[in-house]
């Protein structure tokens, strides 16, 4: 089970999975954000009241979804170091 721990074995397994995740952490939100926001534009041009309402809500809404894909990896290190105390084994990977 030392093997695990010292992530040797895994070679670039680790460096890969935290790249994934950090852009998952990062980029995802940027872009749900993002195109909530082109949505909203969108509606503003059209100039229409009922479109808009939908488009700021749907924004507010899709800003919530980012902000919770943001701090998901925060909450899960969070747990992990409660729970387990000596997290060297994860640790590679986040």
């Amino acid at each position: 089970m030392n093997f695990l721990v010292d992530c040797g074995l895994f070679g670039n397994i680790p460096k890969v999975t935290k790249l994934v995740i950090s852009l998952i952490q990062y980029a995802v939100p940027v872009i749900i954000i993002i195109y909530g926001s082109l949505d909203l534009f969108k509606a503003v041009v059209a100039s229409k009241e009922d479109e808009i309402k939908a488009a700021q809500k749907l924004l507010i809404k899709r800003v919530i979804y980012g902000i919770v894909i943001f701090f998901i990896v925060t909450l899960v290190r969070l747990v992990f170091t409660s729970i387990g105390g000596d997290v060297s084994g994860i640790s590679c990977f986040f």
